[in-house]
């Protein structure tokens, strides 16, 4: 199969981690050609290992629809012969629209990168009129959804989130030490916050400088990326006395190198293997499960945990499976003054905990919750542990093995984490879970 990709331009930002690399990358196995309509291919060619072709039109060119550069499109087309052609953004989906005009039975793709992408109604009606029979691969849930309210049909829309290549971020991570020193961040700062991409309004930087003010005691906050907002942003910064805290690192080639230089304690994905391995490392990880979303009436962020083989280790949960309820009950009564060892989650149960600290319980954005089947005598145990690890959590739910998801509903959770997969699934339909592939009741493929 022959698949043609068409973009404006070469991210030369992001090497090797790139959207546009990623989607040509995925299709290895079939002959691929990358189309680029501005500036040079670079190596693109030889770290994909697929044909490139540069056509070095101007930005006019782009910009105006030029005939004469459709119609050098559509001849390279031609030569090609795609069986799919796949676009990034709105000005090469309107080449190739017109191109397909005279392409019939090539089927074409269109990735839509950001939300009100077809916003104006002129791009709805040439959707209308000239991507009919179109597939559309929206990077996020929420592009989805805004495409959808604007005409486009189910049928026609997939969200496929974006993701990354593991080995290339791995392998060319700077060490923690570098990265701080790079950004201009102290060393030794206790927690530090980042985030990447460009400073416009519906990224919602500004809501940063809002949580640090809330703050006694703020983290140091790492703003990688340039943009319209840069300058607003620095001076609200000075205003509130933040500047020391907020730092404003502008735009960095292959920005990911920088992710050790903050302190991230949990790891979602939806490749289940990315999650077991990040859970294997020593660091929270889950299966991210779409579910239904709460309607909140403030701007509380609510996360609810499972205990055993999440906030906790598997013991009890392998004494219970191995020897049923009777067993386990007698076991938590005896070891009640035992605590219970640490579980994947118990870092970033400690991490939201210092956060929470920094807020009186009024002003508090973060309420936490643990909601496991457990119920007395083997509640004890649990308490006695959450006590001796010094952490509060605002609500405690020992259910005695009834459904999750009701209670869940109720305590609104934004995420609820829980080892067993049916318990997820009950969960998702009313709130977002994260499946956490740990412990006896996720045995390995392998070991199956």
């Amino acid at each position: 199969m022959k698949v043609v990709q068409v973009c404006k331009y070469r991210n030369d930002t992001v090497e090797g981690v790139d959207l546009f690399e990623e989607v040509i990358r995925a299709a290895q196995g079939h002959d691929r050609s990358f189309y680029i309509f501005h500036g040079e291919a670079g190596n693109l060619g030889e770290r994909l290992g697929c044909e490139t072709v540069a056509f070095n039109f101007s930005k006019s060119d782009i910009k105006r629809i030029r005939p004469s550069a459709v119609l050098k499109v559509l001849r390279q087309l031609r030569r090609d012969k795609p069986d799919v052609i796949i676009t990034h953004r709105m000005k090469p989906s309107v080449f190739v629209a017109w191109c397909g005009l005279f392409l019939p039975g090539v089927r074409k793709i269109s990735v839509v990168h950001n939300m009100g992408e077809f916003k104006r109604p002129r791009r709805r009606l040439f959707a209308k009129l000239l991507m009919r029979g179109w597939k559309f691969a929206a990077c996020s849930e929420a592009v989805r959804q805004d495409m959808l309210l604007r005409g486009f049909t189910p049928d026609e829309v997939v969200a496929i989130p974006n993701s990354v290549n593991e080995k290339i971020v791995r392998d060319n991570l700077l060490d923690r030490e570098q990265a701080r020193r790079d950004l201009g961040v102290p060393v030794d700062a206790p927690r530090v916050i980042g985030t990447v991409g460009r400073m416009r309004p519906v990224k919602g930087h500004k809501y940063l400088i809002d949580a640090m003010r809330q703050m006694d005691n703020p983290p140091h906050v790492v703003v990688i990326g340039d943009g319209e907002l840069l300058d607003e942003m620095r001076e609200a910064a000075k205003q509130h006395g933040l500047a020391d805290r907020l730092i404003f690192a502008g735009g960095r080639k292959n920005a990911y190198r920088y992710v050790s230089a903050f302190g991230a304690h949990l790891f979602l994905s939806t490749d289940p293997e990315d999650v077991r391995q990040v859970l294997d490392a020593g660091y929270a990880a889950a299966t991210i499960l779409s579910g239904a979303g709460l309607q909140h009436k403030d701007d509380l962020l609510r996360i609810a945990f499972d205990g055993d083989a999440v906030l906790f280790s598997d013991e009890s949960e392998q004494v219970f499976q191995s020897s049923g309820l009777e067993a386990f009950t007698a076991s938590e009564k005896q070891a009640a003054r035992q605590p219970l060892s640490d579980g994947p989650f118990k870092a970033f149960l400690e991490a939201l905990h210092q956060i929470q600290r920094e807020f009186s319980p009024q002003r508090c954005p973060i309420r936490t919750a643990l909601v496991t089947a457990r119920s007395a005598p083997a509640h004890e145990r649990v308490v006695r542990t959450l006590r001796g690890w010094g952490i509060r959590l605002d609500e405690s739910l020992f259910l005695g093995g009834l459904p999750k998801g009701p209670f869940l509903k109720a305590f609104g959770a934004d995420v609820f984490f829980d080892d067993q997969q049916g318990h997820c699934e009950s969960a998702r339909e009313h709130v977002a879970a994260g499946h956490v592939p740990h412990g006896i009741s996720n045995p390995r493929p392998e070991d199956a």
